[in-house]
């Protein structure tokens, strides 16, 4: 079977690492030369933790440190609309309304995922799982698991303690309550893609560029 793949970012080149690895003769074209793209914007993070709604009625704020290993940190915050007529028509849809329950296919894919990035051997992966941070104690947070229920369809969820809040010199003094999403992993997005490349390499797989 011959396959052509158009786009070398990490969607193309994993594309054409596992047909190569399953036989297929693969060939990946791009206008440019290699390169992460877009691809090496992304956070890096494989987040079992997702299979569980996290848009809120009142409107939640995410950012995420850079996506290198070492950093594991994300914040949410609430933040009001500025315009306070946008806000009183807004107000009857944010009314508080029940968490969405996990999404057991959702968590099925993202599970894969995570064990498939394991298996390879040669991602440097950090398995220390994500922290969620707050600037305000009074949190609220997703529908989660503590690490001794039974419940098999929501993420780990571990509290942070002050003393552990406070030696991680990497978040600022307004951070006041973290929590650790521990079924969550991180890695470097250009690592996986030049990771990806080389395997669909070895399979096989060729890249035309400059088309």
């Amino acid at each position: 079977m011959n396959i052509v793949v158009i786009g070398g970012g990490i969607i193309g080149t994993s594309c054409a690492a596992f047909l190569a690895e399953r036989g297929a003769t693969v060939t990946v074209v791009d206008a440019d030369k290699p390169r992460f793209g877009t691809s090496i914007g992304n956070a890096g993070h494989i987040v079992v933790s997702h299979s569980i709604p996290f848009a809120a009625p009142d409107g939640e704020k995410w950012s995420s440190l850079p996506a290198h290993p070492r950093w594991r940190v994300r914040s949410i915050e609430s933040t009001r609309p500025r315009n306070s007529r946008l806000a009183d028509r807004l107000r009857p849809a944010a009314a508080p309304k029940p968490t969405s329950p996990p999404s057991p296919g959702l968590e099925a894919v993202l599970r894969r995922s995570a064990e498939l990035l394991l298996s390879d051997g040669e991602l440097d992966i950090n398995t220390r799982g994500l922290w969620q941070v707050h600037r305000s104690r009074s949190r609220r947070t997703r529908r989660t698991r503590k690490p001794d229920t039974c419940e098999p369809t929501a993420p780990i969820v571990r509290d942070i303690d002050e003393a552990e809040l406070r030696a991680e010199t990497r978040l600022t003094d307004n951070v006041n309550a973290a929590i650790e999403l521990t079924d969550d992993l991180g890695l470097d997005p250009a690592h996986l893609w030049m990771r990806m490349r080389q395997r669909g390499e070895d399979a096989g797989a060729c890249w035309v560029t400059g088309v």
